[in-house]
C-alpha cells in the first residue's frame, strides 16, 4: 500500500481505540493513537454468551460478499483496544446518550483496505429501542458538517454522505455514510446500527475509499439475519 494510505490506515486502525467510530457512531473517534492520559476509558472486551457470538460474521461468511476487500479476515480483539467516545454524536451530529456496551462483546476484522469491528450487548427493549429511533432520526442526508471531540482530546469533522439502505430483517436498523477528517487525514465510514429485541448491534466499517455497495448491501443483509438468529442461539 502507498505511504500516504498506510499512514491513513494505521489511523483508521486507531479510530477503533475511540470506540464509536462511524457516520454517527463516527463521532469522537481519533485517527491518532490515544496517549496514556486518554480522555476516556478503555471498554472491557468480554467473551460474551454464546448467543451473542452468534451474531458476529465469520472470515468465510465476509468473504463470499460481492465486492468484498481482498484479504479481508476476522483478527483477534485485543483487551481495551476501544474507548468510551467522550462526545458521542449521531450522524448529523445531536448529542445522544450511549447504551452501556461494556457488558457485551466485539470482533474486529481487517484488510490491507479496511478496518472494522462489530459490537453485540444486550439491553432493556425500550431503551435499546429509543436509542435507535434517536440515530435513525438523525440520519438526514444533506445535514452539515459537524466539530466533535475525540478520545484524546483533538477534534475532528464528519460530515453525511448518504444513509446505508438496511434489509429491515430485525426490529430496527439504521445505516450511514460519512466521511471523517482528523489531522488533515480523511476516511470513510459506513455505521450500522441494529436491534433485534433488546439485543443491539453496532457494526463500523473504515476505509480508504467508498466501498462497493455491493459489499455494503451484503454486510447489512448478512448482519441482519445473523443478529436476528442469535437470539435462538444457545
Amino acid at each position: 500500500m502507498d505511504n500516504v494510505w498506510q499512514m491513513a490506515f494505521l489511523r483508521s486502525r486507531a479510530i477503533l481505540a475511540a470506540f464509536m467510530c462511524t457516520a454517527g457512531i463516527a463521532a469522537g473517534c481519533s485517527s491518532s493513537t490515544p496517549p496514556p492520559t486518554a480522555h476516556s476509558s478503555a471498554i472491557p472486551n468480554g467473551l460474551g454468551t454464546p448467543s451473542q457470538q452468534a451474531a458476529f460474521l465469520t472470515t468465510n461468511e465476509l468473504q463470499a460478499l460481492p465486492g468484498a476487500p481482498a484479504g479481508l479476515t476476522v483478527a483477534p480483539s485485543r483487551k481495551g483496544s476501544l474507548f468510551q467516545d467522550p462526545d458521542p454524536r449521531s450522524p448529523c451530529g445531536a448529542r445522544v446518550t450511549l447504551p452501556d456496551f461494556s457488558q457485551g462483546t466485539q470482533i474486529q476484522f481487517q484488510s490491507a483496505t479496511l478496518a472494522a469491528f462489530q459490537v453485540v450487548v444486550d439491553q432493556p427493549v425500550p431503551g435499546a429501542a429509543a436509542f435507535v429511533t434517536a440515530w435513525q432520526k438523525d440520519t438526514r442526508t444533506g445535514c452539515s458538517p459537524f466539530t466533535s471531540r475525540t478520545n484524546t482530546g483533538s477534534t475532528q469533522i464528519s460530515q453525511l454522505v448518504a444513509s446505508i439502505p438496511m434489509p429491515t430483517l430485525v426490529d430496527q436498523a439504521t445505516g450511514a455514510w460519512s466521511t471523517i477528517n482528523d489531522n488533515g487525514q480523511t476516511v470513510d465510514s459506513y455505521g450500522m446500527i441494529l436491534r433485534s429485541g433488546g439485543r443491539l448491534e453496532l457494526d463500523v466499517l473504515i476505509t480508504q475509499a467508498p466501498l462497493p455497495l455491493s459489499f455494503v448491501a451484503g454486510f447489512a443483509r448478512e448482519a441482519e439475519s445473523l443478529l436476528k438468529a442469535s437470539l435462538s442461539a444457545s
